[in-house]
């Protein structure tokens, strides 16, 4: 039987066992907290020894990719769980987070897929708990509202939506935009919302991802693959908001970013090396492995 106050989270990670142990500690300080943790990870060296002995954690292992690892998890997750959680490695929660998901899902029963408010990105971990506590002291209306897709790094899910739309594997590794296709197929069987109080903070850390080339390849391939699968309404929206935004901030930085301007050399040439892709027919987001 299906418990609907039973949530189990997944946190995907590769190579940054610090920080997984932290996000999983914030996790642990929920006022209600999760059924399960299901970290799901690629070798041993991903998690740290401290990550294992906490209570309700599970480590499950498997191919490199957080596609391929949060489909992992979801195969793995207790099958009498209500909801799940899929998290990234490196965010920190507001201490009542679940617990404002789960009033949120009761009162929006049309609601598959519930995405929380990001306070801020690109903080450290002392500074995102900060953060979050001054959030939690004045919780504001719960604020539900329709939004088109979930931001990955924290998405709320019914159980059987999760089991139902998998994440589509062919985006590998880092997986660039894999929210935004696994949120156009979950909407097919209800609606996505945003909750103003279930409230966290992603740090946004860099290491352990993609190199910058395979990125800038990524941000040109994922979105044109998104277009032709149908998880992108139309190419004007890939040039738009993605080719438009991606690319003229690569190649700013190569001018004026002199601190990344490494970084963003090698994106840009990612970039290119994906744009001959598409010129040639072969726009292959696995090609990535090859960069």
């Amino acid at each position: 039987m299906i418990n609907e106050l039973h949530v189990s989270v997944i946190i995907p990670s590769f190579a940054r066992p610090q920080v997984l142990e932290e996000t999983v500690r914030s996790v642990l300080g929920q006022t209600v907290p999760p059924h399960e943790i299901v970290v799901s990870v690629v070798s041993e060296a991903d998690v740290t020894p401290a990550t294992r002995s906490l209570p309700s954690v599970r480590v499950l292992y498997g191919p490199r990719g957080s596609t391929a690892q949060r489909n992992t998890a979801v195969a793995a997750v207790d099958q009498h769980s209500g909801f799940i959680l899929f998290l990234d490695d490196d965010v920190e929660l507001i201490s009542q987070y679940i617990e404002s998901c789960l009033a949120a899902m009761r009162i929006r029963q049309d609601a598959m897929v519930l995405t929380g408010t990001v306070i801020q990105q690109d903080v450290t971990r002392a500074e995102a708990r900060s953060l979050v506590a001054q959030f939690s002291a004045d919780l504001p209306d719960p604020g539900l509202f329709d939004v088109p897709r979930a931001y990955g790094c924290n998405m709320f899910v019914r159980a059987w939506v999760a089991r139902k739309v998998e994440f589509d594997q062919n985006l590998v590794l880092y997986g660039w935009l894999e929210d935004a296709d696994w949120s156009a197929r979950a909407a097919r069987h209800g609606k996505i919302v945003c909750s103003a109080r279930s409230a966290m903070v992603h740090l946004h850390v860099v290491t352990g991802r993609v190199s910058p080339r395979q990125l800038g390849y990524a941000q040109v391939v994922n979105p044109y693959y998104l277009w032709k699968k149908g998880s992108i309404s139309s190419l004007w929206e890939v040039v738009r908001r993605h080719w438009g935004r991606g690319m003229p901030r690569n190649l700013a930085g190569c001018i004026i970013d002199s601190g990344r301007r490494a970084e963003r050399v090698c994106r840009v040439q990612g970039n290119v090396i994906g744009f001959w892709e598409i010129l040639r027919g072969n726009p292959d987001p696995t090609r990535i492995l090859d960069l």
